[in-house]
């Protein structure tokens, strides 16, 4: 399987080189429906903004201008997504590091056996012989 990454409050299990959202999704895939979502509502904000405005309201012109900063933003955040960027550009944070940041689980590595979901008792892991009498096709 590989190296553990980390361990989802699930308890699903990320290996190296193949990190998944808790439920299994890839990351790109779900930072990419992240970012749209907030770019529909920053569409949605800068309509209700530019309403606000043709309306006369009093601060409608500084809503616009937070909206019209917003739909930036988000815009940026899909270019982002679609092209696989990374990379930060200074002191923007992606959406991928606003979404899953530093929320990681810490795992314990010195574990030596795990509580995992296989079938398998764990008692019969360190065993070769007997796994492989009880398991031969393991």
């Amino acid at each position: 399987r590989g190296e553990l990454l980390k361990v989802h409050p699930n308890g699903r299990i990320n290996y190296t080189g193949d990190e998944t959202t808790a439920y299994g999704a890839d990351l790109h895939s779900d930072i990419a429906a992240l970012v749209a979502r907030q770019k529909d509502e920053a569409e949605k904000m800068l309509e209700e903004a530019e309403r606000a405005v043709e309306d006369g309201k009093p601060g409608a012109q500084d809503q616009l201008e937070r909206a019209e900063e917003a739909l930036e933003r988000a815009m940026d955040a899909v270019l982002d997504a679609e092209m696989g960027d990374d990379e930060d550009d200074g002191d923007e944070t992606s959406a991928c590091d606003e979404q899953y940041g530093d929320q990681r689980r810490l795992v314990d590595k010195t574990v030596k056996n795990p509580n995992n979901f296989s079938k398998v008792d764990v008692k019969f892991l360190d065993d070769e012989e007997e796994l492989k009498e009880r398991y031969p096709y393991l």
